[in-house]
């Protein structure tokens, strides 16, 4: 059993989709001959403002997520304000449409302080007081338990600079797993001018130097990688834990739900809104069977501002954030599970972000409607691959597809399901875990053949 160092900054007792991703990890590494160690940071106590990325969720309940409490190792945060930091923010806030506009000089500042902003700012994001201690941590760490591979895992971006420092200093193979492409994504609808956008890709490389492989969450975001900043390896997603299954229950309630984060500016909710619409228009009964539940968008104000005076409003419950077995219990619970698609500028070059839930799906066998089609690719690769769902492109076309789940449900008091098992497994989180502690070997038996040790 050899040792795998983890670097993630998210943690036990905080928790969120992150967290449950290293959690899978945890679980199923041993499977393959690969013990874990968790390098964090110190989660009790008080959270940090720059926590409240994560939210708020928290739990204690590791030996049931992982079945057993890995080696764990902790580092403190720093907070990286400072003199300089400060003085760019007034800079920005002025040339921004402050009270006073900049002069000449105020924006010549602004320009160099922007260009050299990773030298003292808040770079790669909030998270990079972490680094200088994880970084000491993971060192000592590495050579007092004879860990054999370094993993980072992100987001945040910051874990990759720790993983790095750390493999450079240990002469130890390095991963890095991109759940989220985070800052390394330049391109379409990034918010940057050519010239920043050629700073951070030089930067970006840097901090990669050393690494032996990524995995990227999908295809195109492994392509990206490969063709941005030279790096190979393989696609793995987070995947669906095994769960308890069953048909929902009956009920005289037709029930469609989705589960998790929402992002307003890049996802198209309003498709559903008129699909639903257009169906209570026509169908009379459907506002006494229907029941629509979004729950724990973290947007939760602006979908009810959106769902004021609809007809719809009468069948869309927005709920604030449960814990996860609650979300997961109302997967189960529903006839229905609906993903939005991310439709912002980055899909013309393929999907380089999308929703972990549709694997969350996948485990809980409810068929799937994804809105709108997804225009990168990978989530009409998924849906035909596994057969679990459909998607629509318009609202019109989704409120055909409601209306007849609609009906058959008050047929049968049941969807037909047409997932096909052996696709679905591929995209569960122990294969998905397999692919990471194949890396994990190669990497490993090659550093093995090329680093001798050094004499004591």
């Amino acid at each position: 059993m050899r040792r795998a160092l983890i670097v993630t900054y998210p943690y036990f007792p905080s928790y969120h989709v992150g967290v449950r991703r290293v959690a899978q990890l945890c679980r199923y590494l041993p499977d393959h001959g690969w013990e874990p160690v968790i390098l964090t940071k110190q989660w009790d106590g008080v959270p940090l403002v720059e926590d409240a990325f994560f939210g708020g969720l928290r739990s204690n309940a590791i030996e049931q997520e992982i079945g057993y409490r890995p080696t764990t190792i902790i580092a403190s945060y720093e907070s990286k304000d400072n003199a300089v930091l400060r003085l760019h923010r007034r800079l920005v806030a002025a040339g921004a449409g402050g009270p006073a506009p900049l002069g000449a000089a105020r924006v010549v500042a602004r320009k160099a302080l922007s260009a050299t902003y990773w030298l003292f700012g808040e770079w790669p994001d909030r998270f990079v007081g972490w680094l200088p201690h994880a970084t000491r941590a993971g060192v000592k760490a590495v050579r007092s338990l004879d860990v054999a591979a370094i993993v980072s895992v992100c987001p945040p971006h910051t874990d990759h600079l720790v993983g790095g420092s750390i493999a450079r200093a240990t002469r130890r193979p390095w991963i890095a797993v991109f759940d989220d492409l985070a800052n390394f994504y330049l391109g379409p609808g990034d918010l940057r001018d050519s010239s920043s956008r050629a700073i951070a890709k030089r930067i970006n490389k840097h901090s990669l130097r050393g690494v032996q492989a990524v995995t990227a969450n999908t295809p195109h975001m492994l392509a990206y990688l490969a063709a941005e900043y030279g790096v190979s390896g393989d696609v793995m997603v987070p995947g669906y834990s095994p769960q308890s299954r069953g048909a929902p229950p009956r009920g005289n309630r037709f029930r469609i739900s989705l589960t998790g984060s929402m992002y307003l500016s890049e996802q198209r909710p309003e498709l559903l809104f008129v699909a639903l619409d257009m169906l209570l228009a026509r169908d009379l009964a459907a506002r006494e069977q229907l029941e629509v539940t979004l729950l724990g968008t973290r947007v939760e104000q602006s979908l009810r501002a959106m769902l004021a005076g609809r007809p719809c409003e009468a069948v869309v419950r927005v709920i604030e954030r449960l814990p996860v077995e609650a979300a997961l219990k109302l997967q189960r619970d529903s006839h229905l599970l609906l993903v939005f698609n991310q439709c912002g500028p980055q899909t013309q070059i393929g999907t380089m972000s999308f929703p972990s839930k549709m694997y969350e799906y996948l485990g809980a066998r409810r068929p799937i409607l994804a809105l709108p089609a997804d225009p990168g690719g990978w989530g009409e690769e998924v849906l035909a691959r596994t057969g679990a769902g459909q998607s629509a492109d318009t609202a019109s076309e989704a409120a055909a597809l409601i209306a007849r789940s609609l009906d058959e449900w008050r047929r049968s008091g049941r969807l037909t399901y047409c997932g096909k098992e052996e696709a679905m497994e591929q995209f569960s989180a122990p294969s998905q875990t397999r692919v990471l502690a194949t890396l994990l070997d190669r990497v490993a038996d090659s550093n093995t053949r090329r680093v001798k040790p050094r004499a004591r």
